[in-house]
């Protein structure tokens, strides 16, 4: 269904349609950019087009600066965002110079050597631990983390012993309990389970009795 408009809209619209952007003047009438040409072309409007001929300009200068300048350079020359220039550099299909990317290759090392020059590896460790720290004690506490850390539950050596028997035995992980693996239905109790009990004291539950401690 198609949208109503008043009739002081309408004149504001067909007055100001060649002002830019044309995007706020759709905003200020409280209606989309598309409603807005379907509305001038139903009313016969007059779009001037002579505003658009300055893209013509910076597709010669874009053309001509970008094979031999950065991304960041050719925007500070024509007064554009680097975004902007990359942007239309894509449209464009235009590339850099193998001497440009060269060049530029050697500037982002030389930046990553200043980085590192700069960069206190010891302040970082002792942010590295005191984030990670302040991690263990929200999980520990049952909150969520606010870091990606691994929190780890038991030692390495079970968790491998674990995962051996749930990939050769079919036995799977307790949601309720760490230590504790449940054997697939018709299992019954075997001296392996003697072994890794003993070993790793790890606990194996039948699937009915799973829930308790």
């Amino acid at each position: 269904m198609k949208k109503e408009i008043d009739e002081d809209r309408l004149q504001y619209v067909l007055e100001h349609i060649n002002d830019r952007p044309r995007t706020q003047v759709a905003k200020a009438a409280g209606i989309s950019l598309s409603m807005l040409y379907s509305i001038v072309r139903e009313h016969n409007g007059q779009l001037d087009y002579r505003l658009c001929r300055a893209q013509d300009d910076i597709t010669r200068r874009i053309t001509e600066l970008y094979p031999t300048h950065t991304g960041s350079e050719c925007a500070k020359m024509l007064g554009l965002a680097r975004s902007t220039v990359i942007r239309w550099a894509r449209r464009l299909n235009l590339q850099h110079t193998p001497e440009t990317q060269q060049r530029i290759s050697e500037e982002r090392k030389q930046t990553l050597a200043r980085c590192r020059e700069n960069m206190d590896i010891q302040k970082r460790v002792r942010t590295w631990k005191r984030h990670r720290r302040m991690d263990e004690i929200r999980f520990m506490s049952g909150l969520k983390q606010n870091t990606r850390f691994r929190m780890k539950i038991y030692p390495k050596r079970v968790y491998t012993a674990m995962y051996y028997l749930c990939c050769k035995y079919g036995y799977v992980f307790s949601d309720y309990d760490y230590f504790a693996l449940i054997r697939p239905h018709g299992r019954v109790r075997q001296k392996t389970e003697e072994y890794f009990a003993a070993k790793y004291k790890i606990k194996f539950k039948d699937k009915d009795n799973a829930y308790t401690p």
